[in-house]
C-alpha cells in the first residue's frame, strides 16, 4: 500500500538522521589546495616581502574543528533523533493497522453487496417462477390480464435491483483493489463466500499503554523535553578546539643559483614553509538577542501541547472502542430478532405460495409475503457482517 510504503520512507530518512547525530561526536576535519598569480605591488605570504611582478603562489593546507564540551548538546540529539526513529516507527504501525482496517471493510463490503446481490437473485427467480406459471394459466384463461402484468413489472423490478447489487460489487471490487494496490485491469478473485466465525465480545478495557499512537506521542513527549533542556544547554559556555597544518609555494622565494636568482623548489619550499596550529576556545553566551528563552518558551509550549494531545487520543481511543462494544452488543441482539423474523417469513411464504397456487390468496398478498422473506434475509445477512467487520475492527485494539 502507498501510504504504508510513504510511513516507511520516513522511518528510513529519521535513521539516517540517526547515524548522522551520532557522527556530530566526531572532529571536523577539511583540506584544500590554492594555485594563484599575484600582479602589481603586494606582500608575498612566504616572503613577507614586497613584490611588484607576477608572483605564482600555491598553498596546500589541512584544518579541523572539535567541539569539546556545549552542554551535552550533541548527546541530546543523539537520543532526539533514536526517539524520532521510534516515533515515526510507530507512525508506520498505525498506518498498517489503518490499511488493515480499510482493507478487511472494503473486502468485506465486497463479498456483502455479492451476497445481497445473490439474495436479490433468489427473489428475482421466484418471481420468474411465478410468472412463468402465471402465464401459462393466462393462456388457459385461469389468470387474469391483472395479475399477469402485475408479475411482469415485479419480476422487471427485481431484475434491476439485481443488476444495482451486482454493479455495487463491482465497485467495492474496484475499491478493495485500488487498497491493494493493485492495476485497474490485473486478475483479481475475491473468496465469496468466507466463514463468519461468531467471536465472543471482549469485555475487558483494551490495553492502550500498546496503542502505537499513544506510544508515537510519548517518544514526541521526551523528545520535546530533550529540546527544553538542550535550549537551556545554550547557557553554557562551550569548548572547542581548531587546528590545521599548511605549507606553501612561492615564486617570489628565491636563492642565488649559478649568480642568478631562480625560485626555490616545490619541496625545499613546503618543508621550510610547513606550519601547524592550535587553538582552543572558549565561548562565554552573555546576551542572544533573547533566542535562548524564546526557544525555552517554545519549548514549553510544545510540552504542553503534547500533553493535550495525548490526553485528547486516548479520549477518542477509549470512546471508539466503546462505541465498537456497543455496536457490536446492538448487532448480536438483532440478529437473534431477525433470524426468528426469518425463518417465520420463510415458512409463511412456502404456506402463501401454497394458498396462492389453490385460490386461496391474491398475488398481491404472494407478493407482500414474499418482500417480507426476503428483506428479513437481506437484513439478517447485513447484521451478521457488520458483527464480523466490527470485532475484527475491535480486535485490533487489543
Amino acid at each position: 500500500n502507498t501510504q504504508i510504503r510513504l510511513r516507511e520512507f520516513d522511518v528510513q530518512i529519521t535513521e539516517i538522521n540517526r547515524k548522522q547525530s551520532s557522527m556530530a561526536l566526531l572532529p571536523s576535519m577539511n583540506g584544500g589546495a590554492t594555485h594563484g598569480y599575484n600582479w602589481g605591488q603586494s606582500i608575498d605570504p612566504f616572503t613577507n616581502q614586497f613584490a611588484s611582478n607576477r608572483v605564482q603562489t600555491n598553498n596546500f593546507y589541512l584544518s579541523g574543528n572539535w567541539m569539546l564540551f556545549n552542554g551535552f548538546q550533541n548527546y541530546r540529539l543523539i537520543k532526539m533523533a533514536q526517539l524520532e526513529t521510534q516515533a515515526n516507527q510507530l507512525n508506520a504501525e498505525v498506518e498498517r493497522r489503518n490499511v488493515k482496517m480499510s482493507v478487511t471493510g472494503a473486502y468485506l463490503q465486497t463479498v456483502l453487496n455479492y451476497q445481497l446481490a445473490m439474495v436479490q437473485e433468489k427473489r428475482m427467480n421466484f418471481t420468474k417462477e411465478q410468472k412463468s406459471r402465471l402465464e401459462l394459466l393466462y393462456e388457459n384463461k385461469a389468470a387474469t390480464q391483472l395479475d399477469l402484468y402485475e408479475l411482469i413489472a415485479q419480476h422487471a423490478l427485481d431484475s434491476a435491483e439485481y443488476l444495482r447489487l451486482i454493479g455495487d460489487f463491482e465497485v467495492a471490487k474496484n475499491q478493495l483493489k485500488q487498497l491493494l494496490n493493485l492495476a485497474p485491469d490485473s486478475e483479481f478473485t475475491v473468496e465469496l463466500f468466507p466463514k463468519i466465525v461468531s467471536k465472543t465480545l471482549l469485555e475487558k478495557p483494551a490495553n492502550l499503554t500498546t496503542a502505537p499512537e499513544l506510544n508515537a506521542l510519548n517518544a514526541r513527549q521526551e523528545i520535546a523535553d530533550l529540546r527544553k533542556s538542550n535550549s537551556q544547554a545554550q547557557l553554557i559556555p562551550t569548548i572547542s578546539v581548531n587546528g590545521s597544518l599548511g605549507t606553501g609555494y612561492s615564486g617570489n622565494n628565491q636563492q642565488l643559483i649559478n649568480g642568478n636568482l631562480q625560485p626555490k623548489p616545490l619541496p625545499v619550499q613546503m618543508q621550510e614553509n610547513f606550519y601547524q596550529s592550535v587553538v582552543l576556545s572558549l565561548s562565554v553566551p552573555i546576551f542572544n538577542q533573547g533566542n535562548v528563552r524564546s526557544d525555552m518558551e517554545r519549548n514549553k509550549v510544545e510540552q504542553l501541547k503534547i500533553t493535550e494531545e495525548r490526553s485528547f487520543l486516548s479520549r477518542e481511543l477509549n470512546y471508539k472502542i466503546a462505541q465498537l462494544h456497543i455496536e457490536i452488543k446492538q448487532f448480536q441482539n438483532r440478529i437473534e430478532a431477525l433470524k426468528i423474523a426469518h425463518d417465520a417469513a420463510q415458512t409463511a411464504l412456502e404456506m402463501a405460495t401454497l394458498k396462492y397456487q389453490s385460490g386461496h390468496i391474491k398475488l398481491v398478498d404472494l407478493l407482500e409475503t414474499q418482500q417480507r422473506h426476503f428483506q428479513a434475509e437481506s437484513e439478517l445477512t447485513q447484521a451478521r457482517f457488520q458483527v464480523h467487520f466490527k470485532s475484527e475492527i475491535l480486535g485490533m485494539y487489543y
